[in-house]
């Protein structure tokens, strides 16, 4: 877990690493305690800093339904619809993601990199269940606008 060096601002100042990422995404596809534990942490962090993990959270875990990131995450699932991300609908494709990042602006970098490994994910596990496929290797590079 990544920690801004700024003043105390309690779960303002989590940045959603790999580790974090995979301890939320483990609590969102767990119990319905879990997922409201997780959804509230979600919804106190802070919404421009961890604009990439919230939204691949809500694209790759079904689980935790539409319903309850609107009771539990509100704050992120509006900032979310305020870069053109469908807030009534967990549907979210890989392109929405780059459109919000780009609409965001900031961070672009790590978002950017946080993205193409998530997709790099994607796409290795799409292919790997091929028998004739012993190894996938991938890099993805984002191309400039």
């Amino acid at each position: 877990m990544d920690v801004k060096d700024t003043k105390d601002r309690g779960l303002k100042n989590i940045i959603i690493d790999e580790e974090t990422y995979k301890n939320l995404y483990n609590m969102l596809a767990s119990t319905d305690e879990d997922k409201v534990v997780a959804l509230t942490c979600i919804n106190n962090l802070d919404k421009k800093a961890n604009l990439v993990p919230t939204l691949f959270l809500r694209k790759e875990i079904s689980a935790a339904g539409l319903d309850m990131w609107k009771q539990h995450c509100p704050n992120v699932v509006k900032y979310h619809g305020s870069l053109q991300v469908n807030p009534d609908n967990n549907v979210i494709k890989f392109k929405d993601i780059l459109r919000a990042i780009k609409q965001q602006g900031e961070q672009k970098e790590a978002s950017y990199k946080f993205f193409s490994k998530r997709f790099e994910d994607f796409v290795k596990s799409n292919l790997i269940g091929f028998d004739f496929i012993e190894n996938v290797e991938l890099k993805i590079k984002i191309k400039n606008d």
